[in-house]
């Protein structure tokens, strides 16, 4: 019978995962392929795991002595048939902290006896699989970027691993393996920007992608497709989260192909659009009875924390800051500049943006000028002023930090205490610059300013204030998109 291991440095999410393939296949699939822990340590292990973050709390790191011995067998009852299942693979985890996996493979010198022992165990346990996974966080790689030092030794220990295991040219005889990239759902507009997981791994870990992006197969997974905002702001699981996507593992571990895309499995196996509601920031919050239901992202984050897209008003394309510039977040162009002569609805008046089709007769942006409903569709929209302004008096606001980034985390009052999101002060765009970002929060709705041919509505806050009024239509500012009318 087989051997399947699953390695990854720390930080690439093998608790959480290991935990979510225990619950996923507690129970038969529809193919009749189930998960058998091997020892008792294995099966309490997982349901402690589980029943924790039932409970919004992330697992609490694991030590290299309670990871080790936890076993499955993937067994297969045929439906129907009166016979045992058929074992067909064993499927195992080991972890060993960070400084094990430094000294295996060249980053210290582990002279100490204990981590000389361990680093051997470890080689063994990767040359010993038939096959093999190596799992990377995409929080690391695409947050942090190459200039990081943890992403820097995750980038070499996971060369070194296939290198020892592969060695550099298809065909050596070694185990088959994959390359999986961990948080699949919070960064799914990424992944799609770059044509596939084999992309981000070519943009964000070139040296990996160079040596095996190739013919290694790459793809995407997530452990936990929910989460939620806690008191403190910080993104914990949702109480009703699913594993659904950890079912391509299992799938490529039975031998299947698995698609190197962004589409997530869904409840019943199959696959969910590209631009899903199950795709980071598309999960709906309603913070007040009859409010829309608001977005956990901005246009073009990933994160809550993270800035996103700016838009001049009316703008769809949206420009993302990298190295100093402007660049087009869908790459058509570079340099760009936030100002008059860019800004194609700045100087013009209300029966003007109507004759040409910008907006509507509710005197709304019309949906093909609608950041929102162009970016995401699924009928998300840009909020109306007036649904900013009942953000600022119905909800309870609190200046905040998440992931070091300033910014305010509101919350619902009474029976919507607990829906909570987070807006990052984003600042805006002004010519070639940007200003106030880590100060200032400015935000978009899809309403212009009276008959000014020069403004639209824009809410803006900082520590001190939170409030809707006027700006120039020539500002890049963020989108934070709603959906629904308050049903």
């Amino acid at each position: 019978m087989k051997k399947v291991a699953i390695v990854g440095v720390e930080g690439s999410g093998k608790t959480v995962m290991l935990a979510g393939l225990g619950d996923l296949y507690t129970y038969p699939d529809e193919d009749g392929y189930f998960l058998a822990p091997k020892n008792f340590e294995t099966a309490t292990y997982v349901a402690e795991k589980i029943k924790r973050m039932r409970r919004g709390e992330w697992p609490s790191a694991t030590t290299g002595d309670e990871m080790r011995g936890l076993d499955w067998t993937l067994k297969r009852r045929e439906l129907g048939a009166r016979k045992p299942p058929e074992n067909v693979c064993e499927v195992s985890f080991l972890d060993f902290a960070g400084e094990v996996y430094r000294a295996a493979y060249g980053i210290s010198d582990g002279d100490d006896d204990s981590l000389t022992e361990q680093s051997k165990e470890l080689k063994q346990y990767v040359c010993g699989a038939d096959e093999l996974i190596v799992l990377i966080n995409l929080r690391d790689v695409i947050s942090n970027g190459l200039g990081d030092q943890r992403v820097q030794e995750a980038m070499w220990i996971t060369r070194s691993i296939l290198d020892t295991v592969l060695g550099k040219k298809e065909g050596t005889g070694g185990p088959r393996a994959a390359i999986v990239l961990s948080q699949a759902d919070r960064y799914a507009e990424t992944i799609k920007s770059c044509g596939g997981a084999t992309g981000v791994l070519q943009k964000y870990l070139p040296h990996v992608a160079n040596d095996y992006g190739g013919w290694l197969d790459v793809f995407a997974a997530n452990a936990i497709d929910k989460t939620v905002l806690d008191d403190d702001g910080n993104m914990v699981p949702a109480a009703d989260f699913t594993t659904q996507g950890l079912l391509s593992i299992l799938k490529w571990i039975r031998g299947e192909k698995v698609l190197d895309d962004v589409a997530i499995p869904n409840a019943e196996g199959g696959n969910l659009p590209r631009q899903s509601e199950s795709s980071r920031g598309r999960n709906k919050i309603q913070l007040w009875v009859e409010g829309p239901y608001w977005a956990e992202t901005n246009i073009g984050a990933d994160e809550p924390w993270e800035y996103g897209c700016y838009f001049w008003w009316g703008d769809t394309v949206g420009y993302k800051r990298e190295n100093n510039v402007w660049v087009a977040c869908d790459g058509s162009s570079c340099n760009f500049s936030f100002g008059s002569g860019n800004a194609q609805t700045y100087n013009r008046s209300i029966a003007s943006m109507k004759s040409g089709g910008w907006i509507t007769d509710g005197n709304v942006l019309a949906p093909e000028h609608d950041a929102a409903q162009v970016q995401w569709g699924g009928g998300w929209r840009m909020p109306t002023a007036q649904e900013l302004k009942d953000l600022c008096e119905k909800c309870d606001w609190r200046w905040t930090q998440m992931n070091g980034v300033n910014g305010y985390l509101v919350r619902g009052r009474g029976e919507y205490a607990s829906a909570k999101i987070f807006l990052p002060a984003t600042g805006y765009g002004y010519g070639p610059s940007l200003y106030g970002a880590g100060s200032y929060g400015y935000y978009w709705p899809s309403d212009p300013y009276s008959d000014y041919h020069y403004f639209a509505w824009y809410f803006y806050f900082s520590s001190s204030y939170h409030r809707t009024s006027y700006h120039t239509r020539l500002h890049g500012q963020s989108v934070r998109p709603v959906q629904g009318f308050g049903e």
